[in-house]
């Protein structure tokens, strides 16, 4: 059995090796709570591709229909001058990415998806979000396939 010091050792050993590993990469890790409140950037070579709509409108169809949207909307419950709680929902800005992507490659309305997306989320009903998105996924997929055809 190892005692409580060298299982220490073996942590702090692990935790320099991955810095290594890091800094060799030119990565340097950062707390979590920056990498959860900080927006991503991608690189985009050539502007606004169509892998880019692709992957963005797959990412957000996952989210909305595997996990309820939670990962895209934020809910935070606050309180009132009256001591009434309710709950304020926005979109996370980390998928705002994904959004412009979508609207720059196919035109698509996006801040008719995000109504539709805080609507589903704060009254828990579809209330059209399925057919939106089935239309939008039906435009992204043949938008690519013309330019596909096209070349």
């Amino acid at each position: 059995m190892l005692s409580t010091l060298s299982t220490q050792n073996l942590s702090d050993d692990l935790k320099n090796k991955n810095n290594e590993i890091l800094e060799r990469r030119g990565s340097i890790p950062r707390p979590i709570s920056q990498t959860l409140e900080e927006p991503r950037t991608r690189k985009r070579a050539g502007g606004h591709s169509r892998g880019n709509a692709m992957r963005a409108i797959a990412k957000i169809n996952y989210d909305i229909f595997n996990n309820g949207a939670c990962n895209i909307v934020n809910q935070v419950e606050e309180m009132d001058e009256d001591d009434e709680y309710y709950t304020n929902y926005s979109i996370n800005p980390w998928w705002n990415e994904y959004f412009d992507d979508i609207e720059a490659f196919a035109g698509l309305n996006m801040d008719r998806l995000r109504t539709k997306i805080l609507g589903y989320v704060h009254w828990d009903r579809d209330e059209g979000l399925s057919e939106l998105m089935d239309d939008y996924i039906d435009h992204i997929v043949l938008r690519v396939d013309n330019q596909s055809i096209a070349k």
